[in-house]
């Protein structure tokens, strides 16, 4: 195991037992269309890349103003990005399957390993496409059965 290996698996149990965690760090703009255009190059058309709902994607990167979402944790956030990309539709097409791999990104960058089923966050993405009105406590105890937490 490398130097580096053992930092990084010491800074992930440093934060899990700390009570003040690191801060959070959040996907910006260039990093969304970024994950957006990879998710369309390997599974989509490539003509159907970019934004249509400029809006839609500030609101995307607009997760960390909210205030509701943070005493749920990352969780609750990483659901907030599945939720917005899927029923915001920012982006010509592909928004279900980005807004999993955005809910992942973000988990992942925030040192949260995932073990989980993405059928079941495909589903969550789906059903937060078809309501608008999706709860975010049904929508957040889904997430969480997908990732074999909750």
């Amino acid at each position: 195991m490398s130097l580096s290996d053992i930092l990084y698996k010491y800074k992930r149990l440093c934060t899990r037992l700390s009570n003040s965690p690191l801060p959070t760090i959040y996907l910006t703009e260039e990093e969304i269309i970024s994950i957006h255009e990879e998710v369309m190059e390997e599974f989509g058309d490539e003509a159907t890349i970019g934004v249509v709902n400029g809006e839609a994607l500030t609101h995307l990167v607009a997760v960390p103003d909210i205030e509701e979402s943070k005493p749920y944790g990352l969780y609750q956030e990483a659901v907030e990005y599945l939720v917005r990309c899927a029923r915001d539709k920012p982006f010509a097409a592909g928004n279900t399957l980005t807004g999993v791999i955005l809910a992942l990104e973000f988990l992942s960058q925030n040192g949260t390993e995932w073990r989980g089923d993405v059928v079941l966050l495909e589903c969550l993405a789906k059903r937060a496409e078809d309501n608008p009105n999706l709860d975010s406590f049904f929508a957040l105890e889904l997430f969480l059965k997908a990732t074999r937490i909750g």
